[in-house]
């Protein structure tokens, strides 16, 4: 079963990440009885969860910019303008999540960005609840569609993930990101259950899931690019010889 979790990423990446995140960053705030602890070193905007989610963002970035690299050289613009979306995507998700050095710099915020900003803080995303919520639905979505179904269809139906690869099946995760994504559904029910229960923080003063949910996505996110730039490599170190099909039809067979 590990084997199958690993599919083009190493176990320590497709098994261990996802066990890190998880259990270091939802589990531990529930089971850590100090609540200022939890509030300063954990949950706090510069604390582990905002800190670890910025990290990793920005090696996404780095991952998905050497993918895109790899790419350009099979010269196939499909991925490679894919995977730059990507690197861009995950800047973006860095500099926001720090907003954009604040939280390390401590440098204040403008009046016009202050005087709208949910928390007085130097970022959009805590601007208008639209600009917050609308991209993390849909990349919610994505990890649980994608993330989740995709992998127990391929299962199920069979598909191979070989030889004669279209362009579909490289855009569409493997079962490499499996995991993380049964953790984001794990922690997206725990969460409608504690609201449910109107028990939203332990004791009843509010405890809020959101930002470890935001990890999880951002950790799916980096699986699934580092998933791709794996996958491109053996191509890309045989790129100088002869070429009977193109990049998307011509990948090695994993058995």
């Amino acid at each position: 079963m590990l084997k199958g979790l690993s599919h083009y990423l190493p176990l320590n990446y497709s098994v261990g990440l996802p066990l890190f995140v998880f259990l270091g960053s939802a589990i531990l705030t529930l089971l850590i009885p100090n609540k200022e602890f939890v509030a300063i070193w954990i949950e706090s905007e510069r604390g582990l969860v905002e800190n670890l989610t910025a990290l990793l963002a920005l090696c996404g970035m780095v991952v998905s910019l050497i993918g895109a690299r790899r790419a350009a050289k099979l010269s196939n613009r499909m991925l490679t303008a894919w995977l730059g979306l990507f690197a861009l995507g995950f800047l973006y998700i860095a500099t926001e999540e720090a907003s954009w050095g604040q939280h390390w710099v401590a440098w204040q915020t403008p009046d016009w960005l202050k005087d709208v900003n949910r928390y007085g803080e130097a970022n959009l995303h805590n601007t208008y609840r639209v600009v917050d919520r609308v991209p993390k639905t849909i990349m919610g979505s994505a990890v649980v569609l994608a993330g989740v179904g995709w992998p127990l269809y391929r299962r199920w139906k069979g598909v191979d993930l070989g030889d004669k690869m279209n362009w579909r099946r490289w855009l569409l995760p493997t079962d490499g990101t499996l995991l993380i994504g049964a953790f984001f559904v794990v922690a997206w029910i725990l969460d409608r259950i504690l609201v449910w229960l109107d028990m939203e923080r332990p004791g009843g003063d509010g405890f809020s899931h959101s930002e470890h949910r935001e990890l999880l996505i951002i950790t799916f996110l980096f699986l699934y690019a580092f998933c791709i730039e794996r996958r491109l490599r053996p191509l890309a170190a045989v790129r100088d010889g002869p070429q009977t099909e193109p990049l998307i039809e011509s990948e090695q067979r994993r058995n």
